[in-house]
């Protein structure tokens, strides 16, 4: 990625943003009119506190996927944040929760890439750039006090209100299908949630053939063993610190965690 100079501003909130993530501190909370105020600024602000933690993301999560999701916050598109390399845990993970700003998740399906992506890629060529499949879940966290408060620039400029993602193993050959894939969402082994019905718009091939055009864009290159996590299969779920929390897609394995 090639590094772009910020407005002070916005260079000010990045610095804010990555000293907060450093230090496990919450930030106060920012009125829309103190966040970027387009979708270019708040990528602008996402990529710059990339550039202070040093490393280039292993993994990405994408946001929004759903076109009603997509309505609610008022985008045309998914959004997109990376998970810093120190977030991405394998299932069964251990998370100290105590300075989130949040206790909520997303029991989501990932996948992780056989082959670098360096521009935009076709659906053919989308399918044949994911390699393995896997159960997994995205715990929500924002670096500002009430963060669920704020709107789909403040999410994107926060890294996408990523805090963590739990990776399980990869779903063996042959069980991955997504149309038909289930899902039990435990908490302390009681059900809370079943999947949603997926609408056609989250199909995972045709979210990688948006990501690798918005995220090449960016001057970034998708690695093979990247991790890419495709939304929400259950909406968003709260939980709270000490739970066991278990999304069981059957066939297609668990991921889980202690908080």
């Amino acid at each position: 990625m090639t590094a772009t100079t910020l407005p002070p501003q916005w260079e000010s909130l990045a610095q804010e943003l990555h000293q907060a993530r450093q230090a496990g501190i919450l930030l106060p909370h920012r009125t829309a009119e103190a966040l970027p105020p387009t979708k270019a600024a708040a990528y602008a602000v996402q990529d710059r506190t990339i550039d202070l933690d040093g490393r280039e993301p292993r993994a990405w999560k994408l946001g929004a996927t759903m076109l009603a999701a997509q309505n609610s916050l008022g985008l045309s598109e998914p959004f997109a944040g990376p998970v810093l390399q120190q977030w991405i845990m394998a299932s069964p993970a251990q998370l100290d929760v105590r300075t989130f700003s949040c206790t909520v998740f997303e029991p989501e399906i990932a996948f992780k890439l056989g082959s670098d992506i360096d521009r935009p890629i076709s659906e053919d060529e989308a399918a044949a750039a994911i390699a393995t499949w896997h159960a997994a879940i995205e715990v929500i966290n924002f670096r500002f006090i009430d963060g669920r408060l704020m709107n789909a620039l403040g999410m994107i400029t926060d890294l996408g209100a990523n805090g963590g993602l739990v990776v399980g193993p990869a779903m063996a050959e042959g069980v991955f299908d997504y149309a038909t894939l289930p899902l039990e969402v435990r908490i302390n082994g009681h059900v809370v949630a079943n999947r949603t019905p997926p609408p056609p718009e989250t199909d995972p091939v045709g979210l990688l053939v948006w990501f690798s055009r918005h995220v090449t864009d960016r001057g970034y290159v998708l690695k093979r063993g990247d991790v890419i996590t495709t939304g929400s299969q259950a909406g968003v779920i709260p939980y709270q610190p000490g739970d066991l929390v278990e999304a069981d897609f059957g066939p297609g394995g668990i991921a889980a965690f202690q908080s």
